[in-house]
């Protein structure tokens, strides 16, 4: 994680796929993808709204 703060820091845009609960703790925004029997649908925000 420290890592990915230095690159986002630098002005780089960084992309991380996670499950692990640790991680999510520590990231602000995301896109959650939920999958359906009609097809794919994403959400976008914070973290806690997701």
């Amino acid at each position: 994680m420290d890592e990915l703060d230095r690159l986002r820091e630098g002005g780089r845009a960084v992309g991380l796929i996670s499950h692990v609960s640790e991680l999510r703790e520590r990231i602000r925004a995301g896109i959650e993808v939920h999958r359906t029997d009609k097809g794919s649908h994403i959400s976008v925000g914070a973290i806690s709204e997701l």
